[in-house]
């Protein structure tokens, strides 16, 4: 959906995605939070490609203001915004 501008509006129901490209052999499957910690995405890994995570989460009823990922694993944590994407009620 979009509000007229750039930005992109994700509502309850909608999948958001991304891809983690060169992601450093780790130990175990990163952890994948947003909105602060509040919601967990689904992280897969395939097997025929060991160095490409694919995170999706669906977005929830009462989720709202920017799609930011944080990405832990056993080596770092960091942080992804979607400069394009927010969560809410339009």
């Amino acid at each position: 959906m979009s509000n007229g501008t750039s930005q992109r509006w994700a509502v309850a129901g909608d999948e958001v995605s991304m891809r983690l490209d060169e992601l450093e052999l780790v130990n175990v499957l990163p952890t994948v939070t947003l909105f602060n910690g509040t919601r967990t995405a689904r992280v897969d890994r395939p097997l025929w490609q060991p160095r490409i995570v694919y995170v999706a989460y669906i977005i929830q009823a009462g989720d709202n203001g920017p799609i930011t990922y944080r990405v832990l694993t056993d080596l770092y944590d960091a942080s992804f915004t979607d400069p394009d994407l927010l969560a809410g009620i339009v």
